[in-house]
């Protein structure tokens, strides 16, 4: 039955593709999906309307260029993954909350380094007042101006940060992150319409993830496809306010081998 309904399904998948690729953002992650026990990626890129998988046996740019184009249009909002730097977009968002968990994970390593903990402390209150400038605009406390002026004010802030050099080797490795994603921290200032994080995709990635500690993953990549397939179309539908049982019961019904009953 499942590899009845997924075969049905292509040419919905096939135009969840298209339309990912012509998204005006999209929030994208990965985690761990095994097929008969070998490592593979199970990734997701979405938005408020669609949600897009694909397992591969990669993690890099390639295979997020098959998901969202070489030369994707939108906003991609990640982590700071290393798969998506090669990956042209218009322009790009790193999750603040990623951020602000790097900065968590050095104050409890080193509760006790002034250079550690002045660096983290500045850079959480950069980032949360970049937070606050969101949240004032949605309740109306700010203009587009004011977000605009804010993230000039916040980047000069970021370079400021990040213009000394840290002996800390775990700090230093994050003030290198941030000098290399600098354009990459404020965007959702000047595009108040996407989100500072990818916390959709991880929400989205969680019944799968929920999955795959039940089933450990796939068996065969033709079953780890049809997963994709599945997920894909299980997931739009609830993002658009659909009943996925009936799409799925208006394919096994469409299909000449399963009749519909007559009573």
């Amino acid at each position: 039955m499942d590899k009845k309904v997924a075969e049905k399904a292509e040419p919905l998948y096939s135009e969840l593709e298209k339309k990912i690729k012509k998204s005006s953002v999209s929030y994208t992650d990965e985690t761990g999906w095994p097929i008969n026990g070998d490592p593979h990626w199970l990734w997701h890129a979405g938005n408020k309307d669609l949600s897009l998988y694909k397992i591969d046996k990669h993690r890099n740019h390639q295979v997020a260029e098959g998901i969202l184009g070489k030369n994707y249009k939108g906003i991609i909002v990640s982590d700071c993954l290393g798969a998506y730097n090669l990956v042209k977009a218009g322009a790009k968002q790193k999750c603040i909350a990623h951020l602000l968990r790097d900065v968590d994970k050095l104050t409890v390593l080193y509760p006790n380094n002034p250079e550690v903990i002045a660096f983290s402390v500045n850079l959480e209150n950069i980032l949360r007042e970049a937070l606050d400038y969101k949240y004032d605009y949605e309740n109306n406390k700010c203009t587009i101006n004011d977000l605009k002026n804010a993230k000039e004010k916040l980047e000069n802030k970021i370079v400021a940060l990040t213009n000394v050099k840290l002996t800390n080797k775990k700090a230093e490795a994050l003030r290198k992150r941030l000098i290399q994603h600098k354009n990459e921290l404020f965007t959702f200032l000047s595009h108040p319409e996407v989100e500072p994080t990818n916390n959709f995709a991880e929400r989205q990635l969680r019944p799968s993830v929920i999955s795959r500690k039940l089933s450990f993953g796939n068996k065969t990549k033709e079953g780890a496809d049809r997963h994709a397939v599945m997920m894909s179309l299980i997931q739009t539908a609830k993002l658009q306010g659909k009943d996925p049982k009936e799409l799925l019961l208006s394919l096994i019904l469409g299909s000449p081998e399963i009749r519909a009953p007559t009573s």
